[in-house]
């Protein structure tokens, strides 16, 4: 805990550092529209451990190495739901690959690629009542196993396969703008 506080207080300080010299130049950014308003809105902030492809982007140990963190927001805005992620300091590190990752990711799979990220990632996700009552049982029971995922007790480690492996269509929404 006293080092996930250190991590967000460093964090916050460049941040205002940033929003207060007007500078984001150390900011990047990559965002999608989607063709309609998606499920689930979240929002929060999290180290990139594995990407999209299954691929290990680092290792999060104990000490005071310092790892990539990424922004996400899953949020509706002008009538369609857009995902962004949001990162500083890197042009090539573990936030770049994991952005790339989800880039390379056919435009129709998106939407559920960024719902089951937040499912998994993310603590502050917002669910539509009336979507998730109607999801079929198989569904639900993996959407929480996606909520679980990485809470420290054996059951709920987080595979490498986490974001890769979307067996069920959670949106049907298709991207329609890229931004970066």
């Amino acid at each position: 805990m006293v080092r996930g506080l250190s991590d967000l207080e460093t964090w916050k300080a460049q941040y205002d550092q940033a929003y207060l010299q007007q500078d984001y130049s150390r900011f990047s950014f990559y965002a999608v529209a989607f063709s309609e308003v998606l499920p689930v809105v979240a929002c929060g902030v999290f180290h990139p451990q594995i990407d999209f492809d299954g691929r290990e982007l680092q290792i999060i140990t104990r000490g005071a190495a310092a790892f990539d963190h990424m922004a996400f927001n899953l949020t509706t805005l002008n009538g369609v739901s857009v995902a962004t992620f949001g990162w500083t300091n890197s042009t090539d590190g573990p936030s770049v690959s994991f952005v790339g990752s989800f880039r390379r990711l056919p435009d129709s799979e998106k939407a559920t690629a960024a719902i089951q990220l937040a499912f998994e990632h993310l603590e502050n996700t917002y669910i539509r009542h009336s979507w998730w009552n109607s999801l079929p049982g198989e569904q639900r029971a993996f959407a929480l196993s996606k909520f679980k995922s990485g809470v420290g007790s054996p059951e709920a480690d987080r595979s490498v396969d986490a974001l890769m492996t979307r067996p069920f269509a959670f949106s049907s929404a298709n991207v329609v703008s890229h931004f970066r």
